[in-house]
């Protein structure tokens, strides 16, 4: 993954690629403009989500932007079939679980959140958009 999005990024744009424990970030304080995290908040559980988007928010500056996916909660009938199926299929989902991801924004603080709904394949998935 790392390395497919180094390959895409083009080289005058400064960034700094890592791949860690979102529960504990090995980079100072107020750091990032962005932080991209895909698809992490719907492998945890309650508590796990919200020290990661404390830790999240720690490392992004004041007005910096999270951007992350997640699998939601099912929109219609098709969706709710397939995120039905991925989810029993441990080989495939790996305790992926859908989840509400904008309460737990507002209760880290974080500020202008938007969430945008994107059926990839038909699972149910949500980009999420928030601002410190």
């Amino acid at each position: 993954m790392k390395a497919r999005f180094e390959k895409r990024l083009l080289s005058n744009i400064a960034y700094n690629a890592g791949i860690g424990s979102i529960e504990d970030l090995p980079y100072e304080s107020d750091k990032f403009d962005v932080v991209f995290a895909y698809c992490y908040l719907d492998f945890m559980e309650t508590e796990e989500r919200k020290i990661a988007l404390e830790e999240t928010k720690r490392v992004l500056r004041f007005g910096g932007r999270l951007l992350t996916t997640y699998l939601s909660p099912p929109d219609n009938l098709v969706e709710r079939v397939c995120v039905f199926l991925f989810t029993r299929s441990s080989f495939l989902s790996k305790g992926v679980k859908t989840i509400q991801v904008e309460s737990l924004l507002k209760q880290t603080h974080f500020k202008k959140v938007d969430i945008l709904h994107c059926s990839q394949k038909g699972l149910s998935v949500d980009l999420a958009y928030a601002e410190k």
